[in-house]
């Protein structure tokens, strides 16, 4: 949308805000009930936002609902660092040290693969866009809209003709884009949905245990 980087910075602030204040939140849970607790907390609600708001996601969402979007999704993620480090370290013992670095690293290369993923899925998905909506396009009704625009385009400049071809590429180019985001957040949504696997698994277990001794 042409924002600058400390307007884009700005705005994806409360979501890193949100994140900070609720992992030591999270930490307390994990202290005092227990770890599980807030994971499951976690999950829940990263999960929903994922899947019920993330994919709604376009170039014409406003700026302020796209940042509460972004904001509930780091209310997820703030709950969840804290429990999971807890529950991977505390039974290691001497190799504590050892356990923290392959977090560590493990954490950059998911990163790193989630990254080249979700621009992989985004370009994937616009050029998707972009060649459905050449295929299902009236010929006419295009024709007649680059027309028109080369004749008020040809007041101001000249080439008007391929001005006006290449505007019209660009807002197809644009709507092609705009909806990718929203598939590309779905799809990460159902990697989170595949990661949380282990997660139901525990949820599991701890029904099972309750029903035991209830």
């Amino acid at each position: 949308k042409g924002y600058t980087t400390l307007q884009a910075g700005l705005a994806i602030l409360p979501m890193a805000l949100a994140i900070g204040f609720l992992s030591p939140v999270a930490g307390l849970i994990s202290d005092k009930k227990s770890p599980k607790l807030a994971l499951y907390i976690a999950t829940l609600s990263y999960l929903l936002v994922n899947f019920l708001l993330l994919p709604s996601l376009n170039y014409f969402t406003p700026k302020d609902t796209a940042i509460l979007y972004l904001t509930l999704m780091g209310v997820g993620m703030g709950f969840f660092f804290a429990p999971i480090t807890q529950m991977a370290l505390r039974s290691l013992g001497e190799k504590t040290t050892f356990g923290v670095s392959l977090m560590h690293y493990i954490r950059f290369v998911g990163g790193s693969f989630g990254t080249a993923l979700a621009t992989n899925d985004l370009q994937r998905f616009a050029t998707e866009n972009f060649q459905r909506s050449t295929e299902v396009q009236n010929i006419q009704w295009v024709q007649m809209h680059i027309q028109r625009w080369s004749q008020e385009l040809s007041l101001l400049t000249h080439q008007s003709q391929e001005k006006a071809q290449a505007l019209f590429y660009q807002l197809q180019s644009l709507y092609a884009l705009s909806d990718a985001f929203g598939s590309t957040l779905f799809l990460a949504g159902l990697w989170a949905l595949l990661g949380s696997v282990p997660i139901f698994y525990l949820l599991f277990k701890d029904v099972l245990v309750r029903k035991r001794k209830g």
